[in-house]
């Protein structure tokens, strides 16, 4: 990706790791990608963390009962706090036009077109639909479904059994984003460590750029007729996936004590400075499985500091 770079020299890094009591070799170091990535193995092995779920909201402004859904988003969060985190995906997808493109219907009108390529990719490659709202937990295959996404109606059932699981095989520790305006760079911070040894099957990492507090137009459905909102908050609204859409590998062996340190610059364009308020950026980052089996095994996020 054009627009994250890398941020540290080699000397830099061995400056930053030489100051702790690990010292941990460069491995997986490529200057021509855009993560800055370094693994080593840490004798302190972590008490593990809760296990988080994150939920795939995928949502359109014109689609009259994802309200309801992200009702549905605000009451496990509130019942489960600190442990649910989402997305709110917009794709850019043409079967699913009238429920996603800006509202143009006079005099109600939409700000800002929130669909993106990286909502659609994820879409397509989480089973697709022709209706919202739809979703994903914790992209989990469950008993008696075809696709990982499913039914609003069916998330806090689901979630509540991901739930169950109280401990995580990847701990989090270190989640954090920043902006800088004299640069126009957005710089995240990542630490993972593995609190337990895990199937050797291919685990990846996903960093998502996400904005909270947009007030937008949005279609509802209340007693059976449509209704426009025009101050409707929207929240966890994806606005960049900064590492492949599908996640970057993690190159090492899944082992107790296995961290990974990770740095991301990412300098946004002009068009999307128009739109992005940088003082409600988020970051959203989780460990999943590859295309065969993509369950979820941890995900935090984390707001933008000044």
């Amino acid at each position: 990706m054009k627009s994250v770079r890398l941020f540290f020299s080699v000397s830099t890094l061995l400056v930053l790791f030489g100051a702790c009591q690990e010292t941990p070799p460069l491995i997986n170091y490529k200057p021509s990608n855009s993560v800055l990535d370094t693994t080593f193995i840490t004798s302190t092995i972590p008490v593990a963390e809760s296990k988080n779920i994150l939920i795939e909201d995928f949502t359109g402004v014109g689609c009259v009962n994802c309200p309801r859904a992200h009702e549905t988003l605000k009451a496990l969060k509130s019942t489960y706090s600190g442990r649910v985190f989402s997305i709110a995906n917009h794709p850019l997808n043409s079967t699913l036009k009238t429920l996603v493109e800006p509202i143009d219907k006079p005099p109600y009108k939409s700000k800002q077109d929130f669909r993106t390529k990286d909502a659609d990719d994820l879409l397509s490659y989480l089973g697709s639909s022709n209706s919202l709202p739809t979703g994903s937990i914790n992209r989990k295959l469950f008993s008696g479904e075809t696709k990982n996404l499913v039914s609003d109606l069916s998330w806090s059932g689901y979630a509540t059994t991901e739930l169950a699981q109280t401990s995580s095989a990847v701990n989090m520790d270190t989640l954090s984003i920043k902006y800088d305006a004299s640069s126009n760079e957005l710089t995240i911070d990542l630490r993972l460590v593995f609190t337990q040894s895990m199937p050797d099957s291919q685990y990846l990492l996903t960093v998502a750029i996400l904005e909270n507090k947009i007030i937008d137009i949005q279609e509802k459905n209340e007693n059976g007729n449509t209704i426009y909102i025009e101050d409707y908050e929207h929240d966890n609204l994806l606005r960049k996936v900064i590492t492949g859409v599908y996640g970057d590998l993690l190159k090492a062996k899944y082992e107790p004590g296995r961290v990974f340190r990770k740095r991301f610059i990412y300098k946004p364009t002009a068009d999307e400075l128009k739109n992005w308020n940088t003082a409600n950026l988020a970051v959203i980052a989780f460990v999943h499985g590859n295309a065969t089996k993509k369950d979820v095994i941890q995900v935090k996020a984390a707001s933008i500091k000044p």
